[in-house]
């Protein structure tokens, strides 16, 4: 079951549209609609509350660093943070998509081999999401071992060629691409 969610963050709608899920409309006033799983949304709407805590975490651990204390400084902006874990999730969806297109599709789309690399890479796009939004000391280790499925899974997808796959890859590459920020 697909639900609607809107976005409204114009850097956000960008990176969901990148990731491959479907985009409805664009007015930018009302930013954009895009349909995903009521459990990928769910995701979403979690994730945007963390990053909201997470904001303000920064904002008082800058503030103390430039009071002389010892705070140290995120790795990675809260827009940035928000951005990699909006792509985790919707390579995520994508993945399982592609799971579906791929079973429906039958023969060396539905070759075992082929059907554990996207169900990794989706199982640890997720992991790697929710350890980030959690701040979880663990989040390095997990978000570089998704960024190697990424990659596996994204070459696995371009020998399969066709556009389903391709979609798949390109989620993938952005993913994998936006991940080693993360440690």
């Amino acid at each position: 079951m697909h639900e609607v969610y809107t976005c409204h963050s114009r850097d956000v709608c960008l990176s969901l549209g990148s990731f491959g899920l479907q985009r409805e409309f664009s007015t930018h006033s009302g930013c954009c609609t895009y349909f995903a799983s009521s459990r990928v949304l769910t995701q979403i709407k979690e994730m945007r509350q963390m990053m909201e805590h997470k904001k303000d975490h920064a904002k008082a651990t800058m503030k103390s660093s430039a009071s002389g204390t010892s705070g140290k400084h995120p790795a990675m902006t809260s827009q940035e943070m928000e951005e990699c874990i909006t792509g985790c999730l919707a390579c995520h969806a994508t993945c399982l998509q592609t799971v579906e297109h791929c079973l429906e599709e039958g023969g060396a789309h539905a070759a075992q081999e082929h059907i554990r690399i996207l169900l990794d890479c989706a199982e640890l796009c997720e992991s790697s999401a929710h350890f980030m939004i959690r701040q979880s000391p663990f989040q390095g280790r997990i978000c570089a071992l998704c960024a190697e499925a990424c990659r596996a899974c994204e070459e696995a997808c371009r020998r399969m060629g066709d556009a389903a796959d391709l979609r798949c890859a390109e989620s993938c590459r952005r993913c994998a691409e936006m991940l080693p920020h993360v440690a």
